[in-house]
């Protein structure tokens, strides 16, 4: 999409409109705007709007001014004298792989809001980013990394993004010549949309027939076909296109139930994707159950609902673009998700393996990226993502509006996670579990929060000359505690671990500790261990005395 002013001096108010109510949730992709005050301009209160492979040039104002809400932009290019991103102060930007040029009079980067920016090339910009919120510029021509707001993280951490790879979706081509004669249309095998017959048979005739004839495209008319086991895909299908069209599961007596009530019994698989051609593509096809995605080829998943993707193969790559449906991910395969909405989803495809705590997304030891989320239910209350085992995942721009107490809205557990641009009002925006520890937080607006631990397995060097002291001179007391920590750029310190009388009291950042939680009369003894990332102790170092608070005396005893 190429959008231009045809004024010589490039006058025009908007190249790209995007303001008013609920723009979003929207992929706008392959654009260039040329002219303009403003190349594009994004507003609006609801969040989701993904921004990918985006070209602004000669605009008189601002290429890209954001305001209202969070938005993620993937490969901006910029050539612009004036700013290429004008951040408002209620928006949320995150900025990636990014090349912005010719800022000379003003700032490239204009911030008064929230933003993460990765990865973005500046030239001939005299000021790379203006940060008004923190009153800080840079002028460097690489930003590797860069958070207007530090980082929230539960454990010592990184405090960085996890910098995994984003993937372009591939293309594949159509038949030569656009031939539809090379089409095979499912009805012409027997299949009857929005009838009550089981369709099963005929789609997997016409999809038989396509691969003894070397056909690349299956089609279904509109409507709803009726599936009751697994469609197999494989040979040289390469497109499965609806108009638009859904596949529903029946059960035995030909009836469709409600997805739960498969619980327990034979799970609705109606699509299996097996051993083919390299990248399969599923195009305006809602598939209203399992797909076993059971081969390490590539699968695509374009403007669909309702599907619960699972791989019982590891390896293989899967693409989602504005697609509702949730995703149970296991050992090393990789999926990349471009909008997502999972408010409908979950009604329809609770988790086998976790009945009485389903969650949206399980990513069990794989690599997940996700581009805009978009959750707003009452109704469903559930666990957004829980990424355990290793699993790694990255999410940018995140709404959750559940107003559920009791949610959590991402579960860690041993696992890598870093997210973006979070807005919500549920319970527990964040639970982290590392080695047997948890911890939780409720923040609901986050402008980046990760769990994510520097990879070392050397023990950290251990504190220093670690001494306990009462504060306030009455009753109640507490305990100061302090220590010089261990220095040099080779100390692997990120963290330390308190203890008192041997058991967790709490966790400390910074080289000091206090204790409200005293007793009177009783002797505590107090331990620092220093932390590295992966959560390795070092050798306990101890306060040489026990210490004794008497209510009855303003100082404290020594008992030895």
């Amino acid at each position: 999409m190429r959008v231009i002013t045809s004024d010589p001096a490039h006058v025009g108010v908007r190249g790209i409109d995007c303001d008013g109510d609920n723009p979003g949730l929207s992929l706008v992709r392959n654009a260039e705007v040329v002219g303009f005050d403003f190349g594009i301009y994004y507003g609006g209160y609801i969040p989701g709007m993904v921004f990918e492979h985006v070209v602004v040039k000669d605009q008189r104002q601002a290429g890209f001014r954001c305001r209202g809400n969070g938005v993620v932009i993937r490969d901006l290019c910029s050539s612009n004298t004036v700013t290429a991103l004008k951040i408002e102060k209620d928006a949320t930007v995150t900025l990636l792989d990014s090349v912005l040029s010719g800022s000379l009079s003003s700032p490239a980067i204009r911030n008064e809001g929230q933003l993460l920016a990765r990865n973005v090339q500046f030239h001939d910009c005299r000021v790379t980013l203006d940060d008004l919120r923190n009153k800080r510029q840079l002028t460097d021509g690489h930003i590797k990394e860069y958070a207007s707001a530090k980082a929230v993280s539960l454990f010592p951490s990184t405090g960085r993004t996890l910098n995994l790879p984003i993937e372009d979706t591939p293309t594949v081509p159509w038949d030569a010549g656009g031939n539809f004669a090379n089409w095979v249309n499912v009805v012409k095998f027997g299949a009857r949309p929005n009838s009550k017959k089981d369709d099963t048979d005929a789609i997997q005739a016409a999809i038989d027939s396509a691969r003894s004839n070397i056909q690349s495209t299956v089609y279904f008319p509109v409507g709803r076909y009726r599936v009751s086991r697994p469609l197999e895909i494989g040979g040289s299908v390469r497109h499965l296109v609806g108009f638009p069209s859904t596949l529903e599961p029946i059960n035995a007596n030909g009836v469709w139930p409600h997805f739960g009530s498969f619980a327990g019994k034979t799970e609705p698989v109606i699509i299996r994707v097996a051993d083919g051609q390299p990248v399969v593509v599923f195009d305006r096809l809602c598939l209203d159950g399992i797909c076993d995605h059971a081969s390490t080829n590539t699968v695509v998943f374009k403007l669909g609902s309702d599907m619960h993707y699972r791989n019982s193969i590891s390896g293989g790559k899967a693409f989602f673009e504005d697609y509702t449906a949730t995703y149970e991910i296991t050992g090393p395969q990789q999926v990349w998700v471009r909008l997502w909405d999972p408010t409908w989803g979950l009604a329809q495809y609770p988790f086998f393996k976790n009945p009485q705590d389903p969650a949206y997304a399980l990513n069990d030891g794989g690599t997940l990226v996700i581009l805009g989320v978009d959750h707003e239910s009452s109704s469903q209350r559930h666990t957004m993502l829980r990424n355990v085992n290793g699993g790694r995942t990255e999410i940018f721009n995140v709404l959750s509006w559940q107003n559920e107490e009791q949610v959590r809205v991402f579960d860690n557990q041993d696992g890598r996670l870093a997210v973006t641009g979070l807005r919500t009002e549920t319970g527990v925006t964040l639970n982290d579990q590392r080695k047997g520890w948890q911890r939780e937080t409720r923040q609901g607006s986050l402008l980046l929060a990760v769990c994510d631990s520097p990879q070392d397995d050397s023990a950290p060097a251990p504190v220093t000359h670690l001494k306990a002291a009462p504060t306030g001179g009455v009753w109640p007391f507490a305990m100061q505690l302090t220590w010089d920590a261990a220095t040099g750029a080779d100390s692997g310190v990120t963290g330390y671990e308190v203890l008192r009388n041997g058991r967790h009291l709490g966790w400390a950042q910074e080289a000091a500790f206090v204790d409200e939680a005293m007793v009177d009369d009783t002797a505590f003894t107090y331990e620092v261990l220093t932390l590295n990332g992966a959560l390795r102790r070092s050798a306990p170092a101890r306060d040489r005395k026990s210490t004794r608070l008497n209510s009855s005396h303003a100082n404290i005893s020594y008992a030895v």
